[in-house]
């Protein structure tokens, strides 16, 4: 039971840190296709 309470906190914790790195690429690559088009 803790080994899975353990597993499931961390998983709590880095789901928004990887939504926050998945963002920031996004607003990457978004910006990168804007300077591309221009």
């Amino acid at each position: 039971m803790l080994k899975n309470k353990g597993a499931t906190a961390v998983k709590e914790l880095m789901i928004p840190e990887i939504m926050k790195l998945i963002n920031t690429q996004n607003v990457k690559t978004e910006s990168e296709q804007c300077e591309k088009l221009t």
